[in-house]
């Protein structure tokens, strides 16, 4: 099973999901994924969720980084 059949059921069934959007350069060795919530809290849960969790420990082991970037209305970018 891929992770995009692990991991698109299980987010379209979080609570607040209303959207998210996967991109990928493979020239670049490039991904970036993009989700929309209704609440900070309800996309918090990505965090959480064991298949997102399985795929980053196999990024992360193959050398890849990750990073996080959180906007929500009134509070700007922000970077962790």
């Amino acid at each position: 099973m891929t992770g995009q059949e692990t991991l698109i059921p299980e987010i379209r069934g979080l609570k607040g999901n209303r959207a998210y959007y996967v991109g990928i350069d493979r020239e670049n060795n490039a991904m970036t994924n993009v989700s929309v919530w209704d609440t900070c809290g309800d996309a918090e849960q990505m965090a959480t969720l064991q298949p997102t969790l399985n795929l980053a420990k196999i990024f992360i082991d193959a050398g890849v980084r990750l990073s996080l970037q959180r906007w929500s209305a009134g509070s700007g970018l922000s970077g962790t």
